[in-house]
Formats: structure tokens, C-alpha cells, sequence
């Protein structure tokens, strides 16, 4: 079984030899919406009726959600496909599956033998519930009786029949949330300031190392311009990194600002200050400047978010507007023809900016339209015309020749920089896009818990140890979840564990504890 993926700029290819453009004419494909194909090219009529429907959901907005589950069912498939084969069976279809093959997958899932199959607790849990959300539609259809499993207070509860070659004849019970992600033990992959300092100017602005050894102890001295680095478009790079890394955003979230979103204006250092119940209630000039993420745009879809990014960033992000993404846009005007218009490519959507966010489509209809509904797929269509002329892409980032980036170059970027850092460094670096909204979380909670810990009122008040707790961990935790944009405060509190304020404190807790109950003497 393969699987594909369409996008506005072609095939992006999970596995398997390329297909043909036409399939996806025909097919009328929703972008970013997984295809399956069969290891023969047949088109798989349920899978992929079952992953457009859950396109269309409203709980399942999010195409790496779509992606992740189609990858998971994939994966489930071929485990049913080679099981067949290896046991001399004719390959059964998916929707054949009984309670023992699930029960016999969960084991190879959770096989820590080093076979290649293992998986942490979260990824099981994104796995049974993409199963589980493919053979509840299974059973709609008609194509199923009965599911091989079910759900029960978190619960995968799978039926095991006697007579089956086992040694026990009961009801098993695989836990599906809390005991699976605890045994979930890969941490947040993030870096220190020093690996950050390498990767920035190493691997996206094309530096390289002062080969002055002594001179590298010093500030600003370590990095010097390689003469050989041919990169382009490194200083758009860097700031895509830095955006990324003083934020917390998401590489989608990222890429789907559109220009208008960033204006140049003093407004946005006018800063929300939300009252006790957690309202917005005034605005105040602050340091840093705050614009919305649009709910389209946010995982989940629920809310638009307020991102604050620090003022001279934003005032960097200005100038790319002026100059960088301004001469790309102007390459791309002066390929075209005489009239010097910007060439909009097939499958671009020519809108019109209007007040308050808003926008309209000339060639379908007069109606206006809000951005904040659009998503990150139908944003990097959009194309704004002004005065009767097209003007360049609606999307904030572009690429060389003036088109708007997709995700997975912004891959590619840092698949560069990785190779680059590895061959200058002398040793393996691995860093992508989301390793920069660890980064954000783990030193932004740091310094807030830091800053607190500093104030003399903090200890020295005659708070309860209940509500110095709540000042010192809970508020700084609740802080970075709203920025972000988490849903639970829980989905927080891992980066908790990565900070070594934490563990000093409890050193210093454990070591107050033993000396009031009198647990230290020899």
C-alpha cells in the first residue's frame, strides 16, 4: 500500500514511484488530503473515501492530523498484509481484521526487542485512535458487523475468544492514555543557547568557525564569512528560525501569516492585558509586539492566539517585507509581460485586502470574507491585487522567484543547515523546525520561574506554601500555555522536568524535610 499526498506545488511523496498528475485531476483531491494506492496502482476505493470524510470533520480540521492517521492505518495494513503472506494465507482487506490480529499488533507495537516496530505510549495512543476512527466508519458503511475492538474510559478492550492458541480465555485490556504515555520516555529535543548560536550562524546564515582558535573564546569572534557558502535566501532563513525559536510557533502556524498580518505599525506594540477573569481588558505599550494567529491557522482550531514577538524581530520582519520579500516579488513581475503584473500561477486565488481582516474573491462573488477562517493550505493560494493589478502573493514568506513557501521547503531549509552544521562541526546535528518551539518553551519557563525566584516577596510574603507553589511553577506554566497554545495545561507541564531550577528545589525540599523530621542524622 502507498501512500501520497497532494499539494498546490505537486506530489509530495510518502513512499512508492510517482503517479501521474491526471489521478489527482480526476480524483478532484482536497489539498493536503492522503491517497491511497495499492502496490498494483489501484486506487483504494474505502481508504480513501474513509480519510476524505474524515477531512471533512470538524474534529479532524488539521492535515497532519489527516496525514498521521492515514500513515497509521497504512502501517496497520501492511502488518495485516506481510502476517498473511509470512503464514501462507491469501492477503485479506483491512476490514477483515479480527480481535487477535489487533491484539497481536498492539504486542509488536509495544515489542521493546529492538525490531524495529516499538513505539512510545503516545504514538500507540495515536495509533488506536486512528484504527478506531477507521473501523467505526467501517462499521457505518456496512463493511464490518462488528469492531474488532472497543473503546472504554480510555480503554482499548479487546475480546479474546477461547480456542485461539492462547493460554487464557478472558476479556485483555490494553490502556490506552495515562500507562502508555508514561512509558513514553523521549524528552522534548531542544537547545542551548551555545547550539543555538552554532546552528543560526553555521547553518542558515553561512557561517563558519574563526579558524583562530584563541579568538573563538570571545564574543563575536567565533563565527567568520565562508567564501564557499552558495546558499540563498540565508538571511529569510535565519529569520524564519529566530521567529520560530522567540515564539513558540508552529512551522504551520508560522507559515501561514500572511502579510497584512505583520502591518508596520505602532499598534502592535500595544500590548492585551487580560483582567482576573482572564478577559482582555486594556491595552498597554509593551516591549514586544502582538498580533493574532488566526484560528484556521492554530492547531485545534479553536481560538485565534495573540503571539508576541520581541521588538527588534519585528522590526527585522519589516525590512524583509521591504526589501527581501519585495525583490523576489519584483522577479517574479519582471518575468512577466510587458504590463509587469505578477504572474499568479493556475491554481491561485486573486483576493482583495478589505478593513478589519477581511477580503473578497472578485471572480466568484462580492461577498467578504474573514482570513481568520482561512487555513494554511487556502492561504498559500491567495494572491492580492490592488488597483485593478496583482500585486504578489498574500502569504508573508516567499521563496527566490516570488512564490509562497510551502512546509516542506521549509524542511529542506533545515535539512541543509543540519548537513552544513554536521560537516563544519565535526559531529551529527539533527534540528527541525519544531526542535525551535521546545527551545522557546523550555527557556521561556525557565526564565519566568528564574524571575520569580528572584523576588524577595515571593519567599519572604506570608503566602501559604500552597500559593507560593502556584506563584512559582503554576503561573509561569499557565503563561507559556496560552502562548503555546495549548489546550491542557498538562500538554505544559514535560518541560517542567528540563529545567534544573526544578530539581534544585526539590534537592533543597528533600534536604528540609529530612532535617525537620530529623531523617538526617547518622
Amino acid at each position: 500500500m502507498h501512500l501520497f499526498v497532494w499539494q498546490s506545488d505537486g506530489w509530495n511523496l510518502s513512499d512508492g514511484s510517482p503517479i501521474t498528475r491526471a489521478l489527482t485531476e480526476a480524483s478532484g483531491l482536497k489539498e493536503g488530503v492522503p491517497i491511497f494506492i495499492t502496490a498494483t496502482g489501484r486506487y483504494d476505493e474505502h481508504l480513501n473515501a474513509w480519510v476524505q470524510e474524515l477531512s471533512l470533520s470538524a474534529k479532524s480540521k488539521s492535515p497532519y492530523t489527516w496525514y498521521n492517521y492515514a500513515h497509521d492505518v497504512r502501517r496497520f495494513v501492511h502488518y495485516l498484509e506481510r502476517v498473511d503472506t509470512v503464514r501462507g494465507r491469501v492477503p485479506r482487506p483491512w476490514f477483515a481484521a479480527t480481535e487477535d490480529d489487533l491484539f497481536e499488533y498492539h504486542g509488536v507495537r509495544q515489542d521493546q526487542s529492538g525490531g524495529g516496530w516499538a513505539v512510545s505510549g503516545p504514538t500507540w495512543n495515536r495509533e488506536l485512535s486512528a484504527l478506531h476512527h477507521l473501523f467505526a466508519w467501517a462499521k457505518r458503511k456496512g463493511l464490518v458487523q462488528e469492531m474488532p475492538f472497543r473503546m472504554q474510559q480510555g480503554e482499548m478492550v479487546i475480546a479474546v475468544a477461547a480456542g485461539h492458541g492462547r493460554a487464557f480465555d478472558q476479556q485483555v485490556t490494553v490502556m490506552q492514555d495515562a500507562l502508555a504515555a508514561r512509558r513514553s520516555t523521549r524528552p522534548p529535543k531542544y537547545l542551548e543557547p551555545h547550539e543555538w548560536a552554532d546552528y543560526l550562524h553555521i547553518g542558515l546564515e553561512g557561517m563558519t568557525l574563526n579558524p583562530d582558535r584563541r579568538a573563538r573564546a570571545h564574543d563575536g569572534a567565533r563565527y567568520v564569512p565562508d567564501p564557499a557558502f552558495r546558499g540563498r535566501m540565508a538571511a529569510r532563513n535565519a529569520l524564519f528560525a529566530k521567529l520560530l525559536v522567540s515564539t513558540g510557533l508552529r512551522r504551520s502556524e508560522a507559515n501561514s501569516l500572511l502579510r497584512c498580518e505583520v502591518p508596520d505599525t505602532e499598534s502592535v506594540f500595544d500590548v492585551s492585558v487580560d483582567d482576573a477573569a482572564g478577559a482582555p481588558q486594556q491595552k498597554i505599550r509593551g516591549t514586544d509586539a502582538e498580533i493574532m494567529l488566526a484560528t484556521a491557522a492554530v492547531k485545534g482550531r479553536t481560538n485565534p492566539r495573540p503571539v508576541y514577538i520581541p521588538r527588534g524581530l519585528y522590526r527585522r520582519l519589516q525590512r524583509y517585507v521591504k526589501h527581501e520579500r519585495a525583490h523576489a516579488v519584483a522577479l517574479r513581475r519582471a518575468g512577466a509581460d510587458r504590463t509587469g503584473e505578477y504572474r499568479v500561477p493556475s491554481r491561485g486565488v486573486v483576493v482583495e485586502f478589505g478593513a478589519s481582516g477581511t477580503y473578497t474573491v472578485p471572480a466568484w462573488d462580492a461577498k467578504r470574507r474573514d482570513f481568520d477562517a482561512s487555513d494554511p493550505q487556502f492561504r498559500r493560494l491567495l494572491y492580492e491585487r490592488q488597483h485593478g493589478r496583482v500585486v504578489g502573493p498574500a502569504q508573508l514568506w516567499v521563496g527566490e522567484h516570488g512564490l509562497p513557501l510551502s512546509e516542506k521547503e521549509w524542511n529542506s531549509v533545515f535539512e541543509a543547515a543540519n548537513a552544513r552544521c554536521s560537516a563544519i562541526l565535526g559531529r551529527p546535528v539533527d534540528v527541525n523546525p519544531h526542535d525551535m518551539r521546545h527551545t522557546y518553551a523550555i527557556h521561556f519557563l525557565q526564565r519566568c520561574i528564574e524571575a520569580l525566584l528572584e523576588r524577595t516577596d515571593v519567599r519572604r510574603s506570608p503566602s501559604t506554601p500552597v500559593e507560593v507553589t502556584r506563584r512559582i511553577y503554576r503561573d509561569p506554566l499557565e503563561i507559556l500555555r496560552k502562548r503555546m497554545g495549548h489546550q491542557s495545561l498538562e500538554s505544559t507541564w514535560v518541560y517542567l522536568n528540563h529545567l534544573e531550577e526544578v530539581q534544585d528545589l526539590a534537592n533543597e525540599a528533600m534536604t528540609r524535610f529530612a532535617r525537620d523530621f530529623g531523617l538526617d542524622d547518622e
